[in-house]
């Protein structure tokens, strides 16, 4: 469940489409059409939001190519303007590139589980935008 209200978060509050893909039933695997569409690989969420002391994660995809939207998708973004912090712009840890704290499920579509804060997570949402 934090994955996918993570991957939902939006810093500027504009309505937009985003494609999510994950390891769970309703998440896995992407149809060709609606991929082809969605072929910016923004990012990855996961974390814990209900824990005593949440922990909230964000890796960044491989971000190859064009994207109409990204410019309003920030949370993946440092706060700092410089890029060095390694806080996103909503308040999330990022934990570096994807492909170098993630497993791979499917190459090009999701990852199977993530690490943050030396711990493993299996509920992951990649996002990917237009």
């Amino acid at each position: 469940m934090t994955a996918c209200l993570l991957a939902r978060m939006n810093y500027f509050g504009v309505k937009l489409s985003i494609l999510m893909s994950g390891d769970h039933p309703k998440l896995n695997g992407i149809p060709s059409r609606p991929r082809q569409e969605f072929a910016y690989e923004e990012a990855s969420f996961y974390g814990d939001l209900f824990s005593d002391t949440p922990h909230l994660f964000v890796c960044r995809g491989a971000q190859r190519g064009e994207s109409l939207t990204r410019k309003h998708r920030v949370c993946s973004d440092s706060s700092e303007t410089s890029g060095v912090s390694r806080v996103s712009r909503c308040g999330m840890e990022i934990t570096g590139m994807c492909a170098d704290v993630c497993k791979v499920s499917r190459p090009g579509d999701f990852y199977s589980e993530c690490v943050g804060a030396n711990k493993s997570y299996r509920e992951v949402v990649t996002v990917f935008l237009h």
